[in-house]
């Protein structure tokens, strides 16, 4: 019997001639006889997010989100599946895993959002619940390693504060971990990469008491202390244009290793554009690069431009 909206992950292999040609295609769904633990149900959403990567050790890795899994945490807690290596071993994670941040809570919707880099790979929980506020959001971290409980080994968990603590910045509908990017990076005077920057779109922010949802965009450091390197933008701080109610600003996020790429789809209809920020962009900073329909060849018929990024 099937299952509607269960989900399935499907890696498609390059080809110097055609993509997908020269190396079958592999599948993932989840089930007893399947790569992936747990089963098929109607509305898991097996794939809604995933990213692909290789590790520091050059492991091939997927991290596959299930943000629809049902489970002992309640309904929607959400689900990873990491696959590494080129024979495919899985290990499925889940917030009440072994050393994972928070618990597993109903409608948490871990796995919503992922990103990667050699060195780590974050994964967004925009319903989880912090405190009395509802739905604030989180984003967790873990290293592309497995470790001796058989998991990609977890890092740290945080809220809009950036602690395990109590987390003061957390507010009601926030949604923090929606969209996250992420890219490797090489501090100033290191010989290599060893960091990574991570940014976190938060597009239930309310900028004031009449511009619920305005949303906002978080920037920082895998590394360091918390505030050292962190920065935020905004429409009307950053993002160009004024600020206005449900503009969601932080929904759709990308990247490229010189660009942070913001969409803005909803709100006033001149705001709408995708906005290339630098990552070491600060507090405030303005775009480097900005694409409007219309512009520079874009077609000019714009309805929600900018809902994706990529």
């Amino acid at each position: 019997m099937e299952q509607a909206d269960a989900g399935y992950g499907q890696v498609v292999y390059g080809s110097t001639v055609t993509v997908g040609q020269e190396k079958p295609g592999k599948g993932f769904v989840q089930g007893a006889d399947q790569p992936l633990g747990g089963g098929p149900e109607t509305g898991d959403l097996l794939g809604y997010a995933g990213v692909a990567g290789r590790s520091q050790t050059g492991y091939p890795f997927l991290v596959i989100g299930v943000p629809g899994e049902d489970g002992a945490g309640g309904v929607d807690m959400g689900f990873i599946h990491y696959v590494y290596g080129t024979d495919c071993k899985a290990a499925s994670v889940s917030q009440d895993t072994t050393g994972v941040w928070e618990d597993a809570e109903p409608y948490d919707r871990f796995g919503a959002s992922i990103a990667a880099t050699g060195r780590h790979f974050v994964v967004g929980a925009p319903g989880e619940s912090l405190g009395d506020a509802v739905s604030a959001g989180a984003v967790l971290a873990f290293r592309p390693s497995i470790n001796t409980n058989g998991i990609p080994d977890p890092l740290f968990g945080m809220g809009q504060s950036r602690t395990s603590a109590s987390d003061l910045a957390a507010e009601e509908g926030d949604r923090y971990g929606t969209s996250v990017a992420m890219v490797p990076y090489r501090p100033s005077g290191d010989p290599a990469v060893t960091n990574s920057m991570l940014a976190v779109g938060v597009p239930g922010e309310e900028s004031a008491a009449d511009r619920a949802d305005t949303g906002g965009v978080a920037l920082f450091s895998m590394l360091g202390e918390p505030g050292a390197d962190d920065s935020w933008i905004e429409p009307g701080h950053g993002i160009p244009g004024p600020s206005a109610p449900r503009q969601l600003a932080g929904m759709s996020l990308g990247g490229s290793q010189a660009l942070l790429y913001v969409g803005m789809p909803y709100g006033p209809a001149e705001g709408h554009a995708v906005h290339g920020f630098p990552w070491d962009t600060a507090n405030g900073g303005a775009p480097s690069e900005t694409f409007r329909p219309g512009d520079g060849g874009i077609p000019a018929g714009d309805v929600t431009f900018g809902a994706t990024v990529r």
